[in-house]
């Protein structure tokens, strides 16, 4: 057989605003791109194996009419199987070979700073077995088909990070109207990815050069845990409170990033941080820590705002500045303080590319 190989790159994602309000489909989000992620190989041959950059010995697979098992990674199983399900309602004969993912997101040496996603590794697998069957995906289509393969397993997801995985670029999100999706999940996987899903938002934001530095707090957090522990909360009156005022801000932040304009940027990436602080108090809930309390203090001096990235915790953080100035000095004092600025790892053009 003629070994044929394809390449696809997804890259991992950043919240700056919207987290755990995107969650319940009734506030949107905004996510950035980093410029590192997933690359997946596939080389076509008569046999399935699959193989990963943190999993030297590969995984157990096996096939059985296209589709696959892999009991030990049930991600990778279904992102390949939805593309294999696809293929077999387009009538093509399904593929085999060999798939290897590379991940380049959650790890610096032994340092996991909670860029990865389940996002960036399904919607690699999608847009390389996609190429091998000659399937020209639109972002849309790229990212309905993942929201399917991770539909039984990664429900409680807002499947931000598929979106801004199979768009690369900063986005604007807003989650598909579940009911609706559910009630229609047995159709065709054709007439799923080309009908409109109900609620569904996303819109490319225009990348601009701001004085905002991403700020590793030296600790790692779990999300899903995060998000998980939130549940019990969804139905009280000051989650619904959160929930109204993420919403008040989110689109003005939009347009401010979309406008360039960071005074606007800083007053409503404000309310928001206002809103999460709110959220924390009445959940008890850890999402500020007290490493990132220390973050904003050392940054107060030159103006700087902190603002928490996904679900708290631990991970990394925003420092939004006034000016570019500002943004040198603090974060000049946060390197002395041995914090990590993980400013190359999402996409933030120059000013002259602005």
């Amino acid at each position: 057989m003629k070994n044929n190989e394809w390449n696809a790159f997804a890259p991992g994602k950043v919240y700056f605003g919207g987290e755990y309000a995107v969650v319940s489909g009734q506030s949107s989000a905004i996510i950035f791109n980093t410029t590192v992620g997933v690359k997946a190989t596939f080389t076509q041959e008569d046999t399935w194996s699959v193989t990963s950059s943190q999993q030297t010995t590969g995984y157990e697979v096996t096939s059985h009419q296209g589709l696959v098992v892999i009991p030990s990674n049930i991600l990778v199983q279904d992102s390949i199987n939805i593309i294999q399900r696809y293929a077999q309602q387009l009538e093509f004969d399904c593929l085999k070979g060999h798939l290897h993912i590379e991940s380049l997101l959650d790890y610096s040496a032994t340092t996991k700073y909670g860029l990865g996603s389940s996002g960036a590794v399904c919607v690699s697998i999608i847009k390389v077995l996609s190429q091998a069957y000659g399937l020209e995906l639109l972002p849309i289509e790229v990212y309905k088909l993942a929201v399917l393969a991770q539909l039984e397993h990664y429900s409680y997801s807002s499947h931000g990070d598929v979106a801004v995985s199979a768009y690369n670029t900063w986005i604007i999100y807003k989650k598909y109207d579940d009911t609706w999706l559910y009630q229609h999940v047995h159709k065709d996987i054709e007439w799923l990815i080309h009908h409109v899903w109900p609620n569904l938002r996303i819109e490319s934001i225009k990348a601009h050069h701001f004085p905002i530095s991403l700020v590793f707090t030296g600790t790692s957090a779990d999300s899903q845990d995060l998000v998980r522990m939130m549940k019990p909360h969804l139905t009280k009156p000051y989650y619904s409170l959160f929930i109204e005022s993420t919403k008040q801000s989110i689109d003005p932040l939009f347009h401010a990033m979309d406008q360039d304009c960071m005074n606007n940027v800083l007053k409503h990436t404000k309310s928001l941080t206002r809103a999460m602080d709110m959220l924390q108090r009445n959940t008890k809930i850890e999402i500020k820590t007290p490493v990132m309390q220390r973050i904003a203090a050392l940054i107060e001096p030159f103006n700087g705002l902190l603002k928490v990235s996904g679900a708290g915790g631990g991970d990394c953080v925003w420092c939004l500045y006034p000016d570019v100035l500002a943004q040198q000095m603090g974060n000049d004092v946060l390197i002395q303080e041995g914090f990590v600025i993980l400013d190359e790892l999402v996409y933030m053009p120059t000013k002259e590319q602005s």
